[in-house]
């Protein structure tokens, strides 16, 4: 008998789990047994299209901290919250207060969206220490600043990385590739501190990077063995200077600074002796070369 209403309650959790923020939140009102399942709820999702209507920045805080709280903090698995527009200073102190209940060694997708033009949020990276971010496989931030150390250590399940529009130096960066041996995906965008990037070996699993926007970025120096795709659209009037070794496996190249369209094709064969596929694009010229 208690068994079965194990099942009959995972069952319900699973159900409850399926469902959009909304239509969560209804049922947990009407149901005791969905309510159960809310507190407990594996995926937590904020912003202006899962909450509805919302007037302002204050309203949305508090819909967002009626939730978490009454949420146990057990089990949350993902948790996104975007502000689109909506972030401010009063919101940083219930922000970390959430981070805080779902940020569990349990976790393992967070993504925060800040908002363009505020101020910026700075990351707490003292959350992932501990064993609270051991589990995270996905990391998306935008509109941070973001200053991991090599104490943390707590990188070694993330696959996938996507940073946005965040403040982190090429030391910094390192000091997450140090310890993501899992990292499959990388992803960077606008930021604008980073002015060198060393992929170590010890990223053994990496088969995709796209860098886009970082302006100060001078170096790519690569000794991840298994990188495919490399993608740099860059908006800047000067070459990167990019360092793969004879042994590059790279297959996929797009390229999109101008600088380079000169010389690129001539060259980027030499240093990527594996590839297939070369894209460059600048100022409205493409020049595509297939085939191996």
């Amino acid at each position: 008998m208690v068994h079965s209403c194990l099942c009959m309650q995972e069952m319900w959790q699973h159900i409850h789990s399926l469902m959009p923020m909304k239509d969560a939140a209804r049922a947990a009102c009407l149901s005791s047994a969905f309510l159960y399942s809310w507190r407990n709820r594996p995926k937590l999702s904020f912003s202006t299209e899962t909450m509805g209507i919302v007037e302002g920045t204050t309203d949305f805080i508090r819909k967002i901290d009626r939730v978490m709280e009454k949420h146990s903090g057990i089990g949350v698995k993902a948790l996104t919250i975007e502000f689109n527009g909506l972030f401010s200073t009063k919101a940083r102190s219930y922000l970390e207060r959430w981070l805080q209940i779902a940020v569990t060694p349990r976790i393992e997708e967070l993504s925060l969206s800040m908002s363009k033009g505020k101020a910026y949020y700075d990351f707490p990276c003292s959350l992932l220490s501990d064993g609270s971010g051991s589990s995270i496989r996905l990391l998306d931030l935008y509109c941070c600043t973001f200053h991991p150390t090599a104490e943390i250590g707590c990188f070694q399940s993330l696959t996938r990385l996507h940073l946005e529009y965040v403040r982190i130096t090429g030391d910094e960066l390192g000091c997450v590739f140090s310890a993501s041996f899992a990292l499959e995906w990388l992803k960077l965008r606008l930021c604008r501190h980073i002015k060198y990037m060393k992929l170590p070996c010890v990223l053994q699993r990496l088969t995709y990077v796209e860098v886009r926007g970082c302006s100060r970025l001078r170096v790519i120096e690569n000794k991840a063995p298994n990188l495919h795709s490399l993608h740099i659209f860059y908006q800047a009037y000067h070459p990167i200077q990019l360092s793969f070794g004879e042994s590059s496996l790279v297959k996929n190249l797009s390229i999109g600074y101008s600088s380079v369209l000169n010389h690129a094709c001539a060259e980027l064969p030499y240093i990527f002796p594996n590839l297939e596929t070369l894209t460059i694009r600048s100022l409205g010229e493409v020049c595509f070369l297939g085939g191996s």
